[in-house]
């Protein structure tokens, strides 16, 4: 999956940034503390371009890129900017003392520290910086899914994240419940934490598939972050939704 944005070298850009990195966020399924070492990287690696990559009054473009592949997020940066590799750069010495430290030179010291990979290309007169994290650090955000059977009705308990990384293992899991006519279900959303697009979808097929069934199909406890999603999306007058008892 990737996600994608283009921006001009101007700093009030930055703002226009941080949207798209919780946006990406959200939709890859990045946990909350990383997003918070993604958002130092990127402000480090992004300003350092707008400051230093263009002489003079130049405008031009900033393109960044977000690629889930496997078990990594990449990040790659293209500017159009002096060629500058920012992983020549001597590490400072941290043990100096505030009299000896020299002002500056931070930003690529932190990047390197925080990701697990980072590189640099000159290519087709571009700047090409791309910084890799391993999927073990990066802590996407979890969704489980515990199934009961109590009396004729089957329990189906999603926790976490419902979104476009999990909603396709989440189908996997619960779509064996309704092989039998007649089925009735009982989704519990207490422990819902996020619905995206690709949630609602699910959501949809699984009622389409009660009807399909000439089954029941009720959702119950579900937290008002994913109820204001139904809500914006019209879906909460397609199913029926109940507080937990």
């Amino acid at each position: 999956m990737q996600k994608t944005l283009r921006i001009k070298n101007d700093i009030h850009e930055l703002s226009m940034m941080n949207q798209f990195l919780e946006e990406a966020g959200e939709e890859l399924g990045l946990s909350t503390a990383f997003m918070m070492s993604l958002n130092l990287v990127m402000e480090e690696a992004v300003s350092n371009i707008i400051f230093y990559a263009y002489k003079g009054d130049v405008e031009d473009a900033v393109d960044i890129s977000l690629v889930r592949e496997g078990g990594e997020l990449i990040v790659t940066l293209i500017d159009h900017g002096i060629a500058f590799d920012p992983t020549l750069r001597k590490d400072p010495d941290i043990t100096l003392s505030a009299e000896d430290r020299p002002i500056g030179g931070l930003g690529i010291f932190l990047i390197k520290k925080i990701m697990d990979e980072v590189s640099y290309q000159r290519v087709d007169e571009r700047n090409v910086f791309i910084m890799k994290e391993k999927n073990n650090r990066i802590k996407y955000k979890d969704m489980e899914v515990v199934i009961d059977q109590k009396g004729e009705e089957t329990v189906i308990k999603i926790k976490g994240r419902l979104d476009t990384n999990t909603a396709r293992e989440c189908e996997e899991k619960v779509l064996p419940v309704w092989e039998n006519p007649g089925v009735k279900v009982c989704v519990d959303c207490s422990d819902l934490e996020y619905v995206s697009s690709a949630g609602l979808r699910l959501f949809l097929i699984l009622q389409k598939m009660t009807t399909a069934k000439k089954g029941s199909l009720r959702l119950i406890g579900m937290r008002n972050v994913v109820r204001e999603t139904f809500s914006l999306t019209g879906f909460n007058a397609l199913f029926k939704i109940e507080d937990a008892k």
